[in-house]
């Protein structure tokens, strides 16, 4: 896998990226349930602007931890509850979308 980490960016930086290159999958690590709505906002607007139109979104983190059910409702594909479960996940959703020579 190619990975690009971002880190804490803004919306308009992660736009940027997914319409300059072709991403597989792009994750976010969300520790608070208060960012649940923006980061649904997030997920439609990346899906949008995506080079890739079959773009998985994979989310983890602590308020995944504690309420899958809501990170599926704002437009995840998969989440993941500990890190050995996001590499796993990761592969599954990167077979979904046929890529090769991936980037995540």
């Amino acid at each position: 896998w190619d990975v690009c980490g971002v880190g804490a960016s803004s919306i308009d930086e992660i736009l940027y990226l997914v319409r300059r290159d072709s991403f597989d999958v792009i994750g976010f690590s969300i520790s608070n349930d208060h960012l649940s709505d923006p980061v649904g906002f997030a997920i439609e607007e990346i899906r949008r602007a995506s080079r890739n139109r079959n773009i998985r979104v994979l989310l983890g983190g602590r308020a995944v931890a504690e309420r899958p059910d809501r990170a599926l409702s704002i437009g995840a594909d998969a989440i993941a509850t500990e890190g050995r479960e996001a590499a796993s996940m990761l592969s599954r959703l990167i077979g979904e979308t046929g890529g090769a020579g991936s980037r995540a």
